[in-house]
């Protein structure tokens, strides 16, 4: 499980200690997934509406988006506002490979959608 800001990754981990779905030593920052791979990645985008500047700063340059998407081996699982994300530079070209599977709310009523990409058959 990856996501381009630290807090978000703060966050996952806390959830994850009450479960057994998701190792929470398995999510960590995409700066920190260099060199690895899974078969399955689940790239966590998120990002605070109100401050416009983590989308700018993630989608700066296409090095992040690149070591995110390039850990996956099988799927790549991506979670995030589908709208906020779209137009962001380099994350454009994602947004046309995905297929949405899902789509849910959360408290704050920002509908969320989980999107798949198959990277092989």
């Amino acid at each position: 499980m990856l996501t381009p800001f630290r807090s978000i990754e703060t966050k996952l981990k806390e959830k994850l200690e009450q479960s057994s779905i998701v190792d929470k030593n398995k999510v960590g920052t995409v700066h920190k997934a260099q060199g690895k791979e899974a078969e399955v990645v689940i790239f966590v985008l998120g990002g605070n509406p109100e401050r416009a500047g983590a989308l700018t700063w993630a989608s700066a340059k296409p090095n992040l988006l690149n070591v995110a998407v390039s850990r996956a081996k099988e799927y790549l699982y991506v979670i995030g506002n589908y709208d906020r994300w779209k137009d962001c530079k380099y994350f454009n070209v994602l947004a046309r490979y995905l297929s949405k599977i899902d789509k849910f709310s959360l408290k704050n009523n920002v509908t969320h959608i989980l999107y798949l990409i198959i990277l092989k058959n």
